[in-house]
């Protein structure tokens, strides 16, 4: 295992942009309720740009009607129906954005309903090991949930796929939790059959903003009872300038680091 340490610590979402392609075919698993707490799925149909496909497996959504995707209702305690209307709302307000398609209630993180070798990059932010950290006090019986996930994964990645697997291997350790074992993902992900590149990286996505998308955001939150997006309500907050540019920042926080940022695992398992 490559791991690559603190003097290096990139954003994520450069690294994020260095792996995922514009044409590649990407499967984001349990994004969570919005963007603001897992901006990755947005950050992934952002740097495909309508020039690729991107599918969405919310094992943990709530009983919500998707009518953005689909009419079914789906299951669990997150709303994945709320993150896709922020996505359409986003892009109403110009935003060139690759149209998630959520896999509907049958797809899990063990049984995506995907094809074999039909995926590039597979984005799990958290949740594999949030899955399983329910599993409390049950080491044996994560791992095994663990692996069959990760079989998954290997199983629709094409040879050479790539998974982004992010998840905070400290704070586990230190809750003498599921990850009390800091080598455990490392064997799940080689007898899952990737090879794995594991390094920190800031908890944080940075998405450029066109100035007339930038423009539009500002004057759809002064009209936003008549527009009803109720996205650019905090939307506008988020833009920061770096010299003549702007951008969408999301930085993902921790109030108990006190950090500007988290420092985070990231694994990148590669199909062999």
């Amino acid at each position: 295992m490559e791991y690559i340490g603190r003097n290096n610590i990139e954003e994520a979402s450069k690294v994020y942009s260095e792996i995922i392609m514009p044409g590649h075919t990407v499967l984001s698993i349990g994004p969570s309720k919005s963007l603001l707490y897992d901006p990755t799925l947005l950050y992934a149909s952002w740097v495909l740009g309508n020039k690729g496909k991107l599918y969405v497996v919310e094992p943990q959504s709530s009983k919500a009607k998707s009518r953005f995707m689909s009419p079914e209702k789906v299951q669990g305690i997150g709303d994945i129906n709320h993150y896709l209307k922020e996505i359409y709302d986003l892009r109403k307000l110009g935003m060139d954005l690759t149209k998630p398609r959520w896999m509907g209630v049958g797809g899990t993180a063990t049984h995506t309903g995907l094809k074999e070798n039909s995926v590039d990059i597979i984005i799990d932010h958290h949740t594999s090991i949030y899955l399983a950290g329910w599993i409390s006090g049950h080491q044996e019986e994560s791992a095994r949930l663990l692996s069959d996930i990760y079989s998954e994964y290997s199983r629709v990645l094409r040879d050479g796929g790539k998974l982004l697997l992010q998840t905070n291997l400290k704070r586990y350790v230190e809750d003498k939790s599921l990850l009390q074992d800091e080598s455990l993902l490392q064997r799940l992900l080689t007898a899952a059959g990737f090879e794995v590149n594991h390094r920190l990286i800031k908890d944080i996505f940075s998405i450029p903003l066109h100035t007339d998308v930038m423009d539009k955001i500002i004057k759809s939150r002064r009209r936003n009872n008549q527009q009803k997006l109720h996205t650019v309500n905090y939307l506008h907050s988020l833009i920061t300038s770096r010299g003549e540019n702007s951008y969408l920042q999301f930085v993902v926080s921790d109030d108990n680091l006190n950090l500007g940022y988290i420092s985070e695992d990231l694994f990148i398992g590669t199909k062999k």
